[in-house]
């Protein structure tokens, strides 16, 4: 084979098929030709043509996780990408075609990896590039698989959020949910809330820090929406009173 004026070795695979690798050479379009024994097998005007790239890379992904029931657009970042008819992405071994975007981006669809017990055990897979459908970029990117949706999580869109304090979010969430009142949660990515402890109260949907028990009044069991227990006749009860006896902390300083 003769890529521009450089020559290449050829393998015979069939009668009507031959397997040449491209020599180095410049960028740009070359023609390709076959010869044998010295005596070119095409006409000039049957010549092929071959486009030498520059090597192409990946930069980044966007989103760099998703559900294992694939088929979700994912943004490829990078580098040299060209707009041909073979341009596509490689999710470890499963091939998604491309979108051509700009030189700098594609848009592929997640494969699934389910029904591929090979690839279950991978915590994440490297997502390259191809142009031409054979060779790839070798940038090792990483992609994640989740399964739908975690705790902690809720997944209105392609995506997943980590569920805010005030709200929590079971497995397979789309939306969070507000702590109803007499529980609180304070932190994020929880998957159930606290019950409102003695000595304070949780009167609204969505707390994040319970409230302490009004002066006056006493809080002494777990989940109190509100304070109605009065401070007894003869005693008086500061802000976070717990318990109406004082032998409920004896021994305590």
């Amino acid at each position: 084979c003769i890529f521009g004026t450089s020559k290449s070795s050829a393998a015979i695979i069939s009668d009507t098929l031959l397997q040449c690798r491209s020599p180095p050479h410049r960028l740009g379009l070359v023609n390709v030709s076959v010869i044998s024994d010295g005596t070119k097998l095409l006409l000039e005007s049957d010549n092929l043509q071959f486009l030498y790239t520059a090597d192409i890379s990946v930069d980044k992904i966007t989103p760099q996780f998703g559900y294992t029931s694939g088929e979700f657009p994912i943004f490829v970042f990078g580098s040299n990408f060209v707009n041909t008819s073979s341009l596509g992405c490689r999710f470890a071994d499963m091939v998604s075609r491309g979108i051509f975007l700009s030189n700098n981006s594609v848009l592929c669809l997640a494969p699934s990896p389910l029904g591929r017990p090979e690839l279950s055990s991978l915590l994440s897979v490297a997502v390259e590039v191809t142009l031409n459908g054979f060779d790839y970029s070798d940038s090792g990117v990483m992609f994640k698989y989740t399964e739908p949706c975690d705790l902690g999580f809720f997944c209105p869109g392609m995506t997943r959020q980590l569920c805010p304090n005030g709200t929590y979010c079971p497995e397979n969430s789309r939306n969070f949910t507000l702590c109803p009142p007499g529980t609180f949660q304070p932190k994020e990515g929880q998957s159930g809330c606290l019950l409102c402890p003695v000595g304070y109260m949780c009167p609204d949907n969505g707390m994040s820090r319970p409230v302490n028990c009004p002066a006056g009044f006493v809080c002494d069991i777990m989940g109190l929406r509100s304070s109605s227990k009065l401070c007894p006749i003869g005693h008086y009860c500061l802000n976070g009173t717990k318990s109406d006896s004082v032998q409920s902390f004896a021994g305590t300083t």
